[in-house]
Formats: C-alpha cells, structure tokens, sequence
C-alpha cells in the first residue's frame, strides 16, 4: 500500500515537473505559466496562447461595438475602438519577444499579460457602463453565436504545440528511466493519449525500478522541480523589481509605434493618461521613500550620536 501510494505521487511529480498546461489570459501569470520559459518551445505555447487570447478579445471588441451600435447609433464607442487598437498593438508586441530568451522572455511575457487583462477589464467595465442590463444578455448571445471557424484556428494552433512540447519532455522523461516508449510519445503528440494513460504507463516503469534507482529517481527529480521553482521566483523577483519604470518605458514604446501610425482616434490619449497616471505613482512612491531615508538618517544620528557619548564615557572611565 505503502510503495503504491508512494509511485503515485512520484508519477504525478513527474508529470507536474514536465507537462505544460492551460493558461487562463484573464487570470494573473501563475508560477507553473513562467516555469515552460525555461525551455523554448514551453516559452513559445506561453506566448502563442496569450497572442491567441488577446485575438480574441480583439474579435469579441469589434463584435462588440457593432452590436452597441445597432442598439443606439449616437453611442460613444470611440474609447473601446481605442482600447481595441491598443490590443492590436499589444498582441504585435506579444510575437516580437523572443522565446529562446529564458529570463528576460518570461518577464516580458508577464508584463505584456498584465496590460492585456488591464485592457480587457477596461474594455467590460466601459460596456457595462454603456450597455443596459437587459441588453447585456444578447449581447452575449451575439458573441457565443459569433463564426467560431476562426477561435477554434487558435485554439488548434496552441494545442499542436502544447502537445508536441508535452510530448518532448515526456520522451525526455522517459530517457531518464532508461524507457524507450515511441508509441506513447507519439500518442502524446497526436492528443490521443490521457493523463492516466501517461501515468499507467509511468507506474508500471517505476514499479519495475529497484528501492535504490526509485530513490535516486525522486531526488533527480526534486532537484529539477526545485531549480524551476527557483526560476519561476527569479522572474516573479524580477517583474517586481523597477515594476513602474518598465511599464513605463513600456508605454512610451508603445505611443511612439502609434504616433508614428498617424491615428486618429483617442488611443495616444488613453496611452498618455495611463503615462501619466504611472509618472504619478512613481512620484509618489520616490517622496515616499525619500522621506523614510530622512528619517532612517535621522534615527541613525541620533542612534550613532548616543552610542559615540557611551563610547566616550566608556572610554573616559578606562583612561581614569
């Protein structure tokens, strides 16, 4: 009972170690989306699936803003437009990065996943403002009866790559069991192979292992887990640090691309508001910091002050 459960958990290790799931372009980057940057075609799913996500919501906006102005034609919907090509812009940035760039990808990833959820939330909150509560639920009807040939083009696209990233690192698995399992990887590749399929077949592999070559097994594997681990704590470490400054950098990139565009609907507006928004908060955060310096500099002039006097006491007595 005891060897059974412990196979179990060692396959789900396994498969936790290796496997790239889904990801979510609405939810905040999980460790396990940053740990698939350390292999480059991990790092290419990642950034194909949030390119595709941010398509789609690009298609859903501009389905969107018909369906408000069939509703009412003097509508303002200028601002979602704007947040639209904004996505646009965004989802350019997206295919630039470089997906053999480890760190440096990762991190980019995040920041770009983080301004496309901030659009996205923009772009509902403006539609909920616009929109009336009855008509909220056509407009999802709209959108659920919208021509999906064109998602389900992105979603076989990230799966195909998915699959032949979860493939590849299951063969890379296997190697270290000394198994050769052709027929299951090619399984894996073509989706037709199940989690309890891969772990049947992962079990009966270490079933077959000596106490002393499962063991070894498990410690190579923790020592792989804890270095992704500790990759996945660099790059969030990493987004943190100087957060505000490079979305601000960021953003200037990004009005500069459109200015040169020669737009003319509202984006450089919402893009410069944004600017100036995060040139404020950075302000606010250098007065703040500057101030608790004051008074750390303070707070050690006097410390250093009252240890000097018990120095000099101290020092006094031993001269007497």
């Amino acid at each position: 009972m005891e060897k059974s459960i412990f196979l179990n958990c060692l396959v789900l290790a396994v498969l936790l170690s290796a496997f790239v799931s889904a990801a979510s372009a609405q939810e905040n980057v999980s460790g396990d989306e940053v740990k698939a940057f350390a292999f480059p075609l991990g790092a290419e799913v990642r950034l194909l699936q949030l390119e595709s996500a941010i398509e789609r919501d690009i298609l859903v906006g501009r389905e969107v803003v018909a369906a408000i102005k069939e509703y009412n034609s003097s509508i303002d919907t200028s601002e979602l437009e704007s947040i639209i090509f904004e996505m646009e812009v965004l989802k350019g940035e997206v295919e630039s990065i470089n997906p053999g760039a480890g760190n440096d990808s990762a991190q980019q990833f995040v920041d770009l996943k983080s301004d496309a959820i901030e659009l996205s939330k923009e772009f509902r909150d403006i539609v909920h403002a616009l929109v009336k509560p009855s008509e909220l639920e056509g407009l999802r009807g709209r959108i659920r009866s919208m021509n999906q040939e064109q998602f389900q083009k992105f979603k076989a696209n990230v799966t195909s790559l998915k699959l032949e990233f979860n493939a590849q690192q299951l063969e890379r698995l296997l190697s270290k069991l000394n198994v050769t399992d052709p027929e299951l990887v090619d399984q894996v590749r073509n989706g037709n192979a199940s989690v309890k399929d891969v772990i049947d077949s992962l079990r009966g592999s270490l079933g077959n292992m000596s106490n002393g070559k499962r063991n070894a097994l498990l410690m190579k594997i923790h020592e792989e887990n804890s270095k992704s681990n500790v990759f996945a704590r660099s790059v969030v470490d990493k987004v943190r640090l100087n957060y505000l400054q490079r979305t601000n950098n960021r953003l200037q990139k990004r009005l500069e691309r459109v200015e040169a565009m020669n737009i003319t609907n509202n984006v450089t507006n919402r893009i410069q508001n944004r600017l100036e928004l995060v040139g404020l908060r950075m302000g606010q955060i250098e007065n703040r910091t500057q101030g608790m310096s004051g008074k750390m500099g303070n707070f050690t002039g006097k410390g250093m002050g009252k240890l000097q006097g018990k120095l000099g006491k101290n020092s006094g007595g031993d001269d007497q």
